[in-house]
């Protein structure tokens, strides 16, 4: 009873008892209940508290700090039945009150307290224990609960006192299902602070789970935080069974993380590959090579190769080599080679007519020999090299002997492209050139000239009318274009295709002029020159003008024929048509000199203006460069061919097969 004596040493506590005991004696239990939860801090609205002070053993001068008892374990929390506000004042047998607040927490884990018989009516008697008596009991019952069974402590939360007999106290026993018990385990722990929250009694066994929240609970009011920090009463939080039972189940391990995941492995961490260093070789076996040409040679396709690495099928070969070398397998390499280079020639062979297939292995021709000069060893190739590329190349193997091979294989392809390209133009140069006008009111031919009709029989043979000419040979000259750089031909190689390309438009042209007198006149001498204003552009548009490529330049004698039927032709303009026409020959000169055709509004060129002009160049040309001149160009001539070295920037171990080309068998290092 010691912390009742100290309880009863409080004067707030002391006023509260007598005012109370006044009250008694009236037989006024409304105001008893009212008294003590005011002392308590208690009031309708918020939960009711009740703390204990722990005492030190066998120390009555030292009391150990108060401490509030952990609330877990909530099994259940049934829905309460609301119960309508009674205002008859009900006992306990022993002085008690039943409770005040609207649930109630009752009946014990064991056996349910059954209800004791009350006065009629339900009032209290005279015999009733005193209020001082009652709180003593109570105290008694929360320090010593009772051997072998847990006790039930029902405390006020601000309502009128009920009497625990009758019919409404039994429903209302019934209808609760929580309930605060002590077991006998628990004795020897110091006694705990209570904190039971509202609107719903809760069933508590201490110190089994840790507190969680209830989101239900108000806060209390400033007023009453200070009266229970001067009281020494705290109140702590009651925690809803919904928020524990998710604690629960985060705590507790799913069945599959217990069985190891799921069976796909998509809730497994990702298996990551260690980084490998390649060092830009292909492996293979010799019973393997036949399939390897016959997949990268004989079975690869223009289109196919045009949406793969330019060179693709140049790099891999080359990459193979760099393994022979590694082994030092000199068998194996001159096998390899040997193969490569006559499955080119009869896929080049076989399909000479094709132009796309020609440009494409005249591009990896070209790459794989740029490939090992780069790789060979030699200072002269290796000046634009990485230290990286110079320790990949060859260190057992001299190539070059197989480089001059792969120049001859190259030249040979390259002739076969000119040829095909040449066949592919030539039927629209002479309409888009001579006979395509383009400017308005310059149509028409002088007087008294008519048509030969070996003019009219080549219009009938054109693919094409004169009108659409110009547009075609556009249109064939940008597709050449765009396929030599889809399937990587160097750009000095296609700067040479087309000068000669250009020069057979040129010869073509020119030689048609020269033996068709309706064309040497002054209007069409403008007409042609605007259509070859058209082609120059066209090399301006795709970087062809550089004079060092000179594509431009091989258009110069058919754009100085031009130049020349619409010249001044007088004795005074001699020296500056002589040096206006230095791309032709003296025979050329003449022989347009002589088929010219004046307008209505001319004069014939006068025989001694001709001759005049054949003497200037006599004298000023040199005999043996001119002497010799044909007067038709040579539709055959050739520009000498040159294959500079181009060295690659692409590094080797980057290099992938793509599935397409169906190498299964090439194992990368």
């Amino acid at each position: 009873m010691l912390g009742f004596d100290r309880a009863m040493a409080d004067p707030e506590l002391l006023d509260v008892v007598a005012e109370s005991e006044r009250h008694a004696e009236d037989g006024d239990a409304s105001s008893i209940g009212a008294l003590v939860s005011s002392w308590l801090g208690l009031t309708s609205s918020e939960p009711a508290v009740l703390q204990l002070e722990d005492e030190a053993a066998g120390d009555d001068s030292t009391a150990t700090q108060p401490r509030r008892h952990e609330l877990s374990d909530i099994t259940e929390l049934p829905e309460i039945p609301e119960q309508p506000e009674e205002t008859s004042t009900e006992v306990e047998e022993d002085g008690t009150p039943t409770g005040v607040s609207e649930k109630v927490a009752a009946a014990t884990a064991a056996e349910s307290t059954e209800a004791k018989p009350t006065t009629p009516g339900g009032s209290t008697t005279a015999t009733s224990p005193t209020f001082r008596e009652r709180l003593a009991s109570l105290f008694s019952r929360l320090q010593s609960p009772s051997a072998g069974s847990p006790s039930v402590i029902e405390l006020p939360t601000g309502e009128r006192p009920r009497s625990s007999s009758g019919p409404a106290a039994a429903d209302r026993r019934a209808s609760a299902t929580s309930r605060l018990s002590l077991d006998e385990s628990d004795a020897a722990i110091p006694p705990p602070s209570y904190t039971l929250g509202r609107p719903d009694p809760i069933l508590l066994n201490p110190g089994l789970l840790p507190l969680v929240e209830s989101p239900q609970l108000s806060q209390p009011s400033p007023e009453r935080l200070e009266r229970r920090r001067r009281s020494g009463v705290t109140a702590a939080p009651v925690h809803g069974a919904l928020e524990l039972q998710q604690l629960k189940h985060s705590a507790e391990p799913s069945a599959e993380q217990l069985e190891g995941g799921p069976a796909d492995g998509s809730g497994m961490p990702a298996i990551r590959h260690k980084s490998v260093e390649y060092v830009g070789m292909f492996e293979y076996k010799k019973e393997d090579e036949e399939l390897l040409i016959r997949s990268l040679i004989f079975d690869l396709r223009p289109k196919t190769a045009a949406v793969l690495l330019p060179g693709l099928p140049a790099y891999i070969l080359f990459m193979c080599i760099r393994h022979t070398d590694l082994v030092n397998d000199d068998e194996k390499v001159r096998r390899l080679l040997t193969a490569a280079i006559n499955g080119v020639k009869r896929v080049v062979k076989k399909r000479r007519d094709d132009v796309e297939t020609l440009i494409m292995w005249l591009a990896n021709v070209c790459r794989l020999l740029h490939n090992l000069k780069q790789y060979s060893g030699d200072k002269a190739f290796q000046s634009e090299n990485t230290e990286k590329q110079n320790e990949q190349c060859l260190k057992s193997f001299d190539l070059s002997e197989y480089r001059q091979v792969l120049s001859d294989v190259a030249m040979w392809i390259y002739q076969l492209v000119i040829k095909q390209l040449e066949e592919r133009v030539q039927p629209v140069v002479v309409p888009a050139v001579l006979e395509h006008e383009a400017i308005a009111g310059l149509t028409g031919r002088p007087a008294g000239i008519r048509g030969r009709a070996g003019s009219s029989a080549r219009q009938l043979e054109s693919p094409v009318s004169s009108e659409a000419a110009l547009d075609a040979l556009h249109s064939s000259l940008k597709k050449i274009h765009r396929t030599l750089g889809e399937l990587g031909v160097d750009p000095e190689i296609t700067a040479q295709i087309f000068k000669q390309l250009f020069y057979a438009i040129c010869a073509h042209s020119l030689n048609n002029l020269l033996l068709r007198k309706e064309l040497c006149h002054w209007t069409k001498g403008m007409q042609i020159r605007y259509n070859l204003s058209h082609l120059e552009q066209w090399c301006r548009d795709n970087r062809l003008h550089d004079p060092e490529t000179g594509v431009m330049d091989t258009l110069q004698p058919i754009i100085q024929a031009s130049q020349l039927l619409q010249a001044r032709k007088t004795e005074e303009d001699v020296a500056r048509v002589c040096d206006m026409c230095d791309k032709l020959t003296t025979p050329q000169i003449i022989k347009i000199l002589n088929l010219y055709t004046p307008d209505e509004y001319e004069e014939r060129v006068p025989i001694s203006f001709i001759r005049k002009v054949q003497e200037h160049l006599q004298q000023h040309r040199d005999p043996e460069t001119d002497g010799s001149a044909r007067l038709l160009m040579d539709s055959k001539f050739a520009f000498p061919v040159r294959f500079p070295f181009n060295p690659s920037n692409i590094r080797l171990e980057d290099i992938e097969i793509p599935d397409i080309l169906k190498l299964p068998m090439l194992k990368k290092l």
